[in-house]
């Protein structure tokens, strides 16, 4: 009994050891993550004046960046003629998202609270005179490429067997085997929290060709989502409809259903890379 006794007492004890070094372990690592997000923030807190110091991902070898959000942001900027300066030393801010800004001394995260933020720092409209309805679709296309097909893209470039075709495009500062395992479990949690990770392949492609075809519908002949003219939601567009018809490779067979089936969404790609990124070969890897 006395042994019994001294052999619970003992695993109670481990099991305190333990739980302190855990606790201690976490609070050492939230320290040094708010030690490494406040140096990160002092980097950047002198630039030139009304320059935007655009943060993200190295540049790829097919688009300019590898990641949409950041392709959308940068495409903004030229469609809004800011003076930005890119930087891919620190490609994610102190919330760990990427893309993110500073200016002036400020950062700020989420491309789309950036856009909206610029837009009203620089008296920049880019929606001209669309109506509200117009800019409704807009918004609902938008939403239904960041919200929704983004996940698919993440599926099949990180996750799917096609991710071995899709990456071939990325470039890395750190081993590239490493950075893409890591990648591929934190994208896999992500994906089966939000849905799509519980379907087979084959149902995610189904729900992406459907989307597709709703966005090459909706595009039709315009010249851009809207109609003749660029507008804001465009830069959104471009930054993932581009990484199908040039970042993804073509393992993917979305890649061949829209080049088949929707010629309209290339030519809407081609337009919108000649009218805003004449340098687009000068900016790759």
């Amino acid at each position: 009994m006395h042994v019994k006794n001294c052999c619970q007492g003992m695993e109670r004890c481990n099991l305190i050891t333990y739980g302190l070094f855990a606790t201690i372990v976490y609070v050492v690592y939230i320290i040094y993550k708010k030690i490494s997000a406040r140096r990160q923030l002092n980097r950047w807190k002198k630039t030139p004046k009304n320059i935007v110091i655009l943060h993200g991902v190295p540049r790829a070898k097919a688009v300019p960046s590898g990641s949409p959000f950041a392709l959308k942001l940068e495409t903004f900027l030229r469609m809004a003629n800011i003076s930005y300066k890119l930087d891919t030393t620190d490609g994610f801010g102190p919330r760990g998202k990427t893309p993110w800004i500073s200016i002036n001394g400020e950062h700020f995260t989420d491309s789309q609270l950036i856009i909206q933020y610029l837009s009203k720092k620089f008296d920049v409209n880019l929606n001209g005179n669309y109506s509200d309805e117009k800019l409704a679709i807009g918004t609902a296309v938008r939403v239904m490429f960041e919200e929704h097909m983004f996940w698919g893209f993440v599926r099949a470039t990180f996750v799917d067997e096609t991710r071995h075709e899709a990456t071939k495009h990325l470039t890395f500062k750190y081993p590239r085997w490493i950075i893409l395992y890591l990648i591929r479990r934190t994208y896999s949690g992500y994906l089966w929290s939000q849905g799509l990770g519980r379907l087979s392949s084959q149902e995610v492609h189904g729900f992406m060709t459907k989307e597709l075809k709703a966005f090459a519908t909706i595009l039709g002949n315009n010249k851009f989502l809207l109609g003749d003219e660029p507008s804001e939601v465009d830069a959104s567009i471009f930054g993932f409809a581009s990484q199908l018809i040039w970042g993804l490779g073509t393992g993917l067979k979305q890649y061949d259903f829209v080049r088949q089936e929707h010629p309209n969404i290339v030519a809407y790609c081609e337009r919108m890379k000649a009218k805003y990124w004449a340098d687009w070969e000068n900016c790759l890897a």
